[in-house]
């Protein structure tokens, strides 16, 4: 099996490549590729800016199909979910399988609202942004997850969070994938969920196959949650 990994935002790429060797470990034979966010110019088209995100997705993607010369499944999980989506419709063809983890499809619960609002408006205060990287030893009193995080993957995530917020976060339209896709496609989904809870998956329930799991949006921080997930992705 061949496993493109797109993260959520934070864009924790160690997490995900942790993920990557247990998978390895259980299975020897999975060639695995964890897709990385670029880091965007101060641009204030959040559209553009997605764009963009999705084409570095996209070149990312085809490199590793052009390496393993064979079918890829997308994982993506959070707001990889939203460009997993949008990677099916171009890449169906080279696709065995889309595997959405907690998808970030739709407008978010109030409180997620609030927190792509409060990170986002980080986006523009330069000053800030350099204040957080500098003081960063202290916020990981906070939360350990910062240690695993770049200087550089938490300047992706105020930009990412601005553009999510702005196009995503507002996102009130049904979820509608090809009816010739739909096989390709299953969600895993926790009910209580701030990014992914069932407002956000009642459209995908009618035409794909929707898993609730008892693993929390944040499972990849953690070896149990990340190796539990992955057993009922393969367990078909």
């Amino acid at each position: 099996m061949n496993y493109f990994l797109i993260p959520g935002n934070p864009p924790a790429v160690q997490f995900y490549e942790l993920w990557g060797q247990e998978i390895k470990a259980q299975n020897s034979e999975a060639k695995i590729r964890v897709s990385h966010y670029p880091l965007l110019d101060m641009m204030n088209d959040a559209n553009l800016a997605m764009d963009c995100i999705f084409e570095e997705h996209l070149d990312q993607l085809k490199k590793f199909i052009e390496e393993v010369k064979a079918p890829v499944t997308i994982i993506g999980h959070s707001l990889g979910g939203h460009f997993a989506l949008r990677l099916l419709q171009v890449q169906h063809l080279h696709l065995d399988q889309v595997i959405l983890l907690h998808p970030f499809l739709k407008r978010p619960s109030l409180q997620g609202q609030l927190i792509l609002k409060l990170a986002g408006s980080v986006h523009h205060l330069s000053f800030l942004q350099s204040g957080i990287v500098k003081n960063r030893k202290r916020l990981e009193i906070l939360s350990d997850e910062l240690t695993f995080l770049s200087d550089e993957e938490i300047l992706k995530s105020f930009h990412i969070a601005r553009h999510e917020a702005l196009t995503v976060g507002k996102n009130e339209k049904p979820i509608e994938i090809h009816s010739h896709l739909q096989n390709k496609v299953r969600v895993f989904y926790s009910k209580n969920d701030t990014w992914c809870g069932v407002e956000g998956v009642k459209d995908l329930i009618k035409i794909v196959e929707v898993t609730e799991c008892e693993e929390p949006h944040g499972f990849v921080t953690q070896s149990k949650y990340r190796m539990s997930l992955y057993q009922k992705i393969v367990s078909r």
